[in-house]
Order: C-alpha cells, then structure tokens, then sequence
C-alpha cells in the first residue's frame, strides 16, 4: 500500500510549511518528530496514541492542530478524505516496510512457508528486505528515530534512501545506494552503514539510553 505518511489538520493547509507558528502536531513516532523539528523547529510535538478513530478525535475536539499518520492506514480504513497532504518521502522519509503487510512463520515450518509464497509480492518483500536491512545494521528500534525507503525502478533497478536523526531533528544524516533488485539486503546493508559511520558510535549509543 502507500508507504507515505499524511498530514490532517484542523486548519486549511497543504504543506507543513502552512503550518502556523507553534502549531501542536500531534504524533507517538519518534521518526516523525524529528523530521517534523528538523523541517519546522517552532512545531510544538504532542505524545498522541491509540488507534486512528481515537486520535482523529482529539484532533476533531481540538487537543492537536495537526497530525500525521500513516497513509496506508487511512486508505484501509476508507479514511483518505480526512487528507489535508500526503507527505513524499522526500519530505517525511517513511518507516522501514510501511505500508507493508508481512506474516511470520517459523523457520522449520517449510509447508505453511511454501503456501505462502505463492501470495508474497516479490517486489514489495525485496523492498522490505532492503528497508529492514538499514534497521539491522543500526540495531533499531521503534523508538529510533529513522526512515528507509527503497524504490524500484524498471523492475531491476533499486534505490535505497535511509536517514537516522537526533529526536530533536538538529541533527540528521542521509545515505543512498543504488544497484540491481537481486541485490536488495546488500544495498541496504550499505546504506545503514553509512549511516552508523556518519552518525559515529557516541551519537547512537545516546539513542539508546
């Protein structure tokens, strides 16, 4: 589905940019939070949680001016109309494999994994695998505050985008990489370590603590 994420709001507006001064976005990723402070310091980002009726509720009564969520969820829940902008990635970089339905098996249950394969969407899982392989490399978390996304282009042509940020967004590093599709978990492997040898072991073990 759609990897990018949307922005609602209670006020007419098409960019984050339109935004006003001090506005309250609300989001519980810390990805978003920082690339929302590192676009526009003067946002002021309040913690909202619970599913997507309940936040759009508070933003209805008032509690956030805006807030972002993932596209992909609004679409599913017949909710895209509530858009006010859909952020491209080269805005607001999305999580790894958002948009992304995955199943998990385990490993020795070779029957299950061989049905499955025949609903897997080969460009999608390579997407993944490459988008997950950035994580892997910086031992990631949800609470890390970091976007990977690769897209394919003419079926054999992959490039992978990943950027890793201080939560306060003063701080940000970006890599790309670009190769063949059948090389997607190296390409992402390349990219998270550029990010890692960017970013410096000090500056990721303080997102740790």
């Amino acid at each position: 589905a759609d990897c990018r994420d949307a922005m609602l709001a209670n006020i007419p507006c098409q960019r984050i940019e339109d935004l006003p001064h001090g506005a309250r976005v609300g989001t519980c990723s810390m990805r978003r939070q920082a690339q929302l402070l590192h676009l526009r310091p003067d946002l002021c980002i309040v913690p909202v949680r619970g599913n997507v009726p309940t936040r759009l509720e508070k933003l209805k009564r008032g509690d956030v001016d805006a807030m972002v969520l993932a596209m992909a969820g609004l679409e599913r829940l017949g909710l895209q109309d509530t858009v006010n902008a859909v952020l491209p990635p080269e805005i607001m970089l999305p999580a790894a494999s958002q948009g992304i339905v995955g199943i998990i098996t385990r490993t020795e249950d070779t029957a299950l994994r061989a049905l499955l394969a025949h609903i897997n969407h080969i460009p999608t899982s390579q997407q993944s695998v490459a988008e997950r392989a950035v994580l892997a490399v910086l031992d990631a978390s949800c609470k890390t505050p970091v976007g990977a996304y690769a897209e394919i282009v003419n079926d054999h042509s992959l490039t992978v985008y990943g950027m890793l940020l201080s939560p306060d967004g003063k701080e940000i590093f970006k890599a790309e990489t670009r190769g063949v599709v059948a090389d997607a978990e190296t390409l992402g492997t390349v990219v998270g370590e550029q990010l890692r040898t960017k970013a410096g072991v000090a500056f990721l073990d303080a997102l740790r603590t």
